[in-house]
């Protein structure tokens, strides 16, 4: 629990949902973030522990020469087959959550003010067992086909495979304490967050 000193925000929501853009604009407020995804391409560098895991679980041919992981090949691999993808994300998330961790424990140590987690899965060890309170950033199945469509750009099957290999709308939004929709503009997705922002400092935090 927060000490009124620090509080820790977990945010997720899935694919093309906008849950990086949330945590961008609270950040540009003034908290820490945490990203998952950057630990987890950190840790699966060429050479880190966790590409030989991968190479032993999934075969050679997803590693180089080198020691570095292709990355497209193995996403096109797992996305789609749920059994291979949580096969990887028990693999990479071991090295993620042990980070995570290590970074809120020294946050609430020496902290004060607000610790963002963006994190796409909302595990319970090193999410879920770290955080304050839980915002799912949620948006209109179609919106984010078409976000996730041009962001990788891919093709419309391939975004629903890669939407429906992660947890349901409905899952997500059982997690949540705050809901924030993002099927609107920009501006309107800064104003809510701001807003949300606005009593999430001012009922939890000591002042500055």
């Amino acid at each position: 629990m927060a000490d009124n000193r620090t509080y820790v925000l977990g945010v997720s929501g899935g694919m093309g949902s906008g849950k990086s853009s949330v945590c961008r604009i609270l950040e540009e407020l003034g908290a820490q973030v945490v990203d998952a995804d950057e630990i987890s391409h950190t840790v699966t560098e060429g050479g880190r522990p966790a590409v030989y895991e991968i190479a032993i679980a999934f075969g050679d041919r997803f590693v180089d020469m080198y020691g570095r992981l292709n990355r497209p090949l193995l996403a096109k691999h797992v996305f789609g087959n749920r059994e291979r993808l949580d096969k990887l994300e028990a693999i990479v998330h071991r090295y993620v959550v042990e980070e995570m961790v290590s970074r809120v424990a020294e946050f609430r140590r020496r902290g004060c003010g607000v610790m963002v987690l963006d994190v796409p899965i909302p595990v319970e060890h090193g999410f879920l067992d770290q955080v304050d309170g839980v915002w799912i950033v949620d948006a209109d199945t179609e919106t984010r086909i078409q976000r996730v469509m041009k962001r990788n750009d891919i093709s419309r099957e391939d975004a629903e495979s890669r939407i429906a290999s992660q947890l349901s709308r409905e899952e997500y939004l059982a997690l949540a304490d705050r809901v924030i929709n993002n099927d609107g503009s920009e501006m309107t997705l800064r104003q809510t967050v701001c807003r949300e922002a606005q009593t999430l400092w001012d009922t939890n935090l000591c002042e500055q």
